[in-house]
């Protein structure tokens, strides 16, 4: 035996597995969501093993990897277990290649190898110039200055609110960013290359773009590095820059583009003197926001991605202008409520009939 292929798909009843000795090859997926493995001894044997090979194996705690082990396939050890579940490995010198990022966030990795480096939790390859994994349990990273390629899936899942780009930065793999959540992200100027889905499911509150980023006219890929399942509620360009990102991006999931500077706190935009909210960062349900006193103007599809939420929006006494366009495109989907000062629910009815159940009077000043 020289290969050991895939298991059942519901990943069988045993807890301990021993692999043969005389096996080279662990196959793609071979161990895939065996959720009952604690334990797995690896032969001296091996030197290959596969993409996904030990997937969602979420109670897999320590796994002695072999002196034999030249090859790691993307997502072989992608436990995605429970975050307070840590596994830990020690990369053996022998590693020759390893494809994409391997490891879940909450994997502790030490190397011995002498092509890759682990500084931080984090994993790189051994000039540091490419990133790896990202397994460090922050929700705040600064990428170091002098990387220069961010992996494949090297931040999948890995709970991040925001992450800082150095200057070096050339080129974003596919998926990279896989489902994370980031109220503002800005891309650097002295990216080349970014290929689709980077940012696929995440969701992101303003997308800056400092640069007329030249890549984005190639071939007419536009947004597609955003997709599937990206939200995007702004686009931040450079100033006299709209009209050509609008063309460039029409058709896609962002509603508002704006060059002018902002202010971002309590998950709101706000334009830079704070008299105008620009967009709402929605992050969970059922929570209140408070816009505030000194608002006078909330502008059209500044509260459309809360459609579908159960919130609350407190209205300040401040706010003269307001329209129904404030929703996007239809109020239907709106299901929180909308808190008004007192004296004005009226007026709010005029405007918004169709959410009558849904405005209430401000009980307190």
């Amino acid at each position: 035996m020289s290969t050991l292929v895939e298991t059942s798909p519901t990943g069988g009843k045993f807890s301990k597995y021993k692999i043969p000795t005389g096996v080279r090859i662990i196959c793609d997926k071979a161990f895939k969501e065996c959720r009952n493995l604690t334990e797995v001894t690896i032969p001296p044997t091996v030197n290959f093993i596969g993409e996904q090979a030990f997937a969602d194996c979420s109670s897999l705690d320590t796994i002695d990897l072999p002196e034999s082990l030249v090859y790691i396939g993307n997502g072989a050890f992608d436990f995605n277990g429970d975050n307070n579940h840590i596994s830990r490995m020690v990369l053996p010198p022998s590693i020759e290649l390893i494809d994409g990022n391997p490891f879940s966030h909450n994997c502790k990795i030490t190397s011995k190898s002498s092509k890759y480096v682990v500084v931080d939790d984090v994993l790189y390859s051994s000039d540091m110039t490419r990133l790896l994994s990202y397994c460090n349990q922050k929700d705040t990273f600064s990428i170091p200055r002098g990387v220069k390629v961010i992996g494949k899936e090297a931040f999948r899942g890995s709970n991040l609110k925001s992450i800082n780009f150095p200057s070096t930065i050339e080129v974003i793999e596919c998926n990279a960013f896989e489902g994370n959540n980031f109220p503002v992200l800005k891309l650097p100027v002295s990216l080349k290359s970014i290929s689709k889905h980077a940012f696929s499911w995440c969701g992101i509150g303003c997308l800056e773009i400092t640069s007329m980023i030249s890549f984005l006219d190639e071939k007419k890929e536009r947004l597609k590095y955003l997709y599937p399942g990206t939200e995007c509620n702004l686009l931040k360009v450079p100033h006299n820059s709209i009209n050509y990102f609008k063309e460039l991006f029409s058709g896609q999931e962002i509603y508002t583009i704006i060059d002018e500077d902002f202010v971002f706190e309590n998950n709101m935009f706000l334009n830079k003197d704070k008299t105008e909210l620009i967009s709402l960062f929605v992050q969970g349900t059922n929570i209140d926001y408070y816009i505030p006193n000194g608002v006078l103007r909330i502008r059209d599809n500044a509260l459309l991605h809360i459609c579908g939420w159960e919130g609350i929006i407190h209205i300040p006494k401040s706010l003269k202008q307001i329209s129904k366009k404030i929703f996007g495109n239809s109020v239907d989907n709106f299901d929180g409520d909308l808190f008004v000062p007192k004296g004005m629910i009226e007026e709010y009815y005029t405007i918004f009939p169709e959410l009558r159940n849904h405005i209430f009077e401000e009980k307190a000043e």
